[in-house]
């Protein structure tokens, strides 16, 4: 399947220069002992897709989706599988023009579409147990960030996370440096702000502990595995407010008795997910619910470059900085300087980049070997080997060449900002140091 699909950037120019980077998760021996070597997970379970949004043939938006599987990647295959088409029929009912009652409508609407992909998933589900007790019993967060028109929709499900990141429009002359102590500093016009940012789905908010409580869930210490006492009348509905308590739970099901040793204990550390049939055995209580926030979002006719950051927790989990607040506002301030870097020396460093690569192909000018070593190279970093690895964007029309030029200055510039976030060892003054365990990490960085 292609994860990136063809993308028609002339009929809907909005969000077209974008970078996806992944790692898979990884961990370390457990003995000092033993060398120190990767040890890399069986699969990646995140997953996501990129698409154009068409009506009658003719491209009026553009998809996003970012889905963190756990338990298995089968729930986040599904979701990035079968959520294009389901946005694209959504789509057709609406225009780009929102008044607050089409708001209204499309909030309704795309709650119902997800509770229909996860309803039809969760039956899969439970046909497989019927036929196997040892299937995955898996789920996925969810983001969609669609653009359409002028605006762009953010759909959060879980604790995956979207970031606008704005900045001035960069304007010729003299750079205006910040003030930073003498230390030469970044131009303002690359100054970021964060304009927006999704809500993680996240045990320790009252509003969200409340609901699986009243659902037959219960919350226990991820380190000292005892049932945390919460009373349900003392919390609060502000969708801000936290419990500190809750702060490392685990959600599993109330009274969960273990019959064997041998037996999994279901749990869970996100409190809204897709899938998670343990979760919803019981359709008219589901302990965990898949409704997702929407958030409306105006993106033109503003004087402000815009950036968009999606990423799954495995970014957020190891980062210095431990509130959401300030893991946001770090990310633009760092997106603001790789962003300043890659546009200023862009041109020297994409010449550099095509200089090493003739020198590599006159080393070997022998096409079937290039093209078995990276057959070789796309294998190794598979998850599995039937399974297609994502590939370069694809365009509609062929690209005049200074078309071409400044599209390779920004993906790269894209590139190497994204792929900063996703070395978590490499870059030691943004995350801290973990000794043994790293879950998988993928980035999606958009130039809007």
């Amino acid at each position: 399947m292609d994860y990136i699909e063809p993308i028609q950037f002339s009929q809907y120019p909005t969000a077209a220069h974008f970078a996806i980077v992944q790692q898979k998760g990884y961990s370390y021996p457990r003995f000092r002992s033993h060398e120190k070597i990767k040890i890399p997970k069986a699969n990646c379970e995140d997953k996501f897709r990129v698409t154009d949004i068409k009506r009658k043939s003719t491209v009026v938006g553009r998809l996003f989706i970012l889905a963190d599987g756990h338990g298995g990647p089968g729930c986040s295959e599904y979701f990035v599988r079968h959520t294009p088409e389901a946005v694209e029929r959504l789509c057709e009912n609406y225009t780009s023009e929102w008044t607050e009652k089409l708001k209204n409508n499309f909030q309704t609407d795309v709650k119902r579409m997800i509770l229909r992909l996860d309803e039809d998933y969760l039956y899969r589900k439970r046909k497989e147990l019927e036929q196997d007790e040892d299937v995955d019993n898996d789920g996925c967060t969810l983001i969609l960030n669609i653009f359409l028109g002028d605006w762009m929709i953010n759909v959060n499900v879980g604790d995956s996370r979207t970031i606008l990141i704005s900045a001035p429009i960069p304007m010729p002359g003299k750079p205006d440096l910040v003030n930073t102590d003498g230390v030469l500093g970044m131009d303002n016009d690359y100054k970021m702000d964060v304009v927006f940012a999704s809500q993680d789905h996240k045990p320790y908010l009252e509003h969200l502990a409340r609901e699986i409580l009243e659902n037959g869930g219960e919350f226990v210490d991820s380190v000292q595995n005892r049932v945390i006492k919460v009373e349900v009348d003392k919390l609060r509905e502000d969708r801000l407010a936290k419990r500190g308590s809750l702060k490392n739970a685990r959600i599993r099901p109330k009274g969960h008795e273990v019959e064997g040793e041998m037996e999994r204990i279901p749990s869970l550390n996100v409190a809204r997910s897709c899938g998670d049939l343990d979760f919803k055995m019981n359709p008219a209580h589901k302990i965990i619910s898949c409704e997702p926030d929407v958030t409306f979002i105006k993106i033109k006719k503003v004087k402000k470059r815009h950036f968009l950051f999606m990423s799954t927790d495995g970014t957020f989990d190891y980062m210095y900085e431990e509130t959401a607040d300030k893991q946001n506002r770090a990310i633009a301030k760092m997106i603001g300087t790789m962003i300043e870097k890659g546009e200023r020396a862009g041109k020297y460093l994409l010449e550099e980049d095509e200089s090493e690569y003739n020198d590599n192909q006159r080393k070997d000018c022998n096409p079937r070997v290039i093209i078995e070593s990276m057959e070789e190279d796309g294998s190794q970093s598979s998850d599995q080997s039937d399974n297609q690895e994502p590939g370069i964007p694809l365009l509609y029309r062929e690209l005049t060449e200074e078309e071409t030029y400044t599209r390779k200055i920004k993906e790269r510039t894209l590139i190497h900002s994204a792929r900063y976030f996703a070395n978590r060892e490499g870059a030691q003054t943004f995350f801290a140091s973990t000794l043994q365990d790293y879950d998988d990490c993928t980035i999606i960085l958009v130039e809007i």
